[in-house]
């Protein structure tokens, strides 16, 4: 019964274009209060019948000179600074003035955030990544010159990784060219090792950010038409290119046996291709299968 009641708020949440998420659990017996700013925040939101009792105490952040108070509930986060305030539930990513494409990848346990280039966020919107991505890191797929000429904010508690892979809108790129290969395995190998919450973007967050969040999903178990959804859910992406990258996928790696992935030769591709290890990828599908 639990596991039948699991899968179909993950199907709701995907029909809805999110993904079920669970907050952070509250040491047993503690008590948060809730105070100032945040509690009247709060409140006007709808409180406790909308975001549940407090989980977490009341952090502090310093974001562009900016002091930000942001509390974590049982169904989403309650954010206050003197620029502006926001809540936003566990179901869906915040919207990001300045920038394009963000989301949450569809249809996984823990979240995985996406979006286009981060550098025209406004001031607001870095305060809302650093309490969304508090913790965690931000991985960049750009190349080495795209990533100088428009550079991923600092955010505190927030660590940045970049693995440049090739800037072509044709996925095929990323299944036969080694160092594209390379970059994503290590990207993909960096999300395994980070407890965190994960935010990937590109430069549209479309086809870099799309293949790396499709290879997960495939290793997730997911099948083929979620995921083609969830790359044509960007704009520009084609259902051609997608076709493009399955079949090149077989001819480079075929394989007549799925191993537990979502398509045959997923796995030689991940494997033999992306270099990653058995372990990794089992740790891949503890974090982010759906029971």
């Amino acid at each position: 019964m639990k596991r039948l009641l699991g899968s179909l708020v993950i199907a709701l949440a995907t029909a809805l274009g999110t993904t079920a998420l669970v907050a952070p659990p509250a040491s047993a017996g503690t008590t948060y209060s809730v105070t100032g700013k945040i509690l009247l925040t709060y409140r006007a939101a709808g409180g406790a019948a909308v975001f549940g009792e407090a989980v977490s105490a009341r952090k502090t952040l310093l974001v562009s000179g900016r002091h930000v108070y942001h509390q974590h509930f049982e169904n989403g986060v309650v954010l206050w600074s003197h620029t502006s305030s926001r809540t936003w539930l566990n179901t869906r990513m915040p919207s990001l003035k300045g920038v394009s494409n963000e989301r949450i990848v569809a249809g996984l346990a823990t979240p995985i955030y996406r979006s286009g280039e981060l550098c025209r966020a406004t001031r607001f919107s870095k305060q809302v990544l650093a309490s969304l991505l508090h913790g965690g890191v931000i991985i960049d797929l750009r190349t080495a010159s795209a990533a100088k000429a428009c550079k991923d904010p600092s955010l505190p508690g927030v660590t940045k990784y970049r693995y440049s892979m090739t800037g072509t809108a044709n996925l095929v790129t990323f299944v036969t060219k080694a160092s594209d290969r390379a970059a994503l395995g290590s990207a993909l190998s960096r999300i395994a090792a980070t407890t965190g919450p994960v935010l990937v973007h590109c430069h549209y967050g479309r086809d870099r950010t799309g293949m790396l969040n499709l290879i997960l999903m495939f290793i997730n178990g997911m099948d083929v038409e979620t995921a083609r959804t969830e790359y044509l859910r960007s704009p520009g992406a084609a259902s051609s290119m997608f076709d493009a990258f399955l079949d090149s996928i077989t001819a480079n790696y075929p394989d007549d046996q799925t191993h537990g992935m979502a398509y045959p030769g997923v796995y030689r591709f991940v494997t033999e291709g992306l270099g990653l290890s058995d372990a990794t990828i089992t740790t891949l599908k503890a974090r982010y299968m759906v029971d």
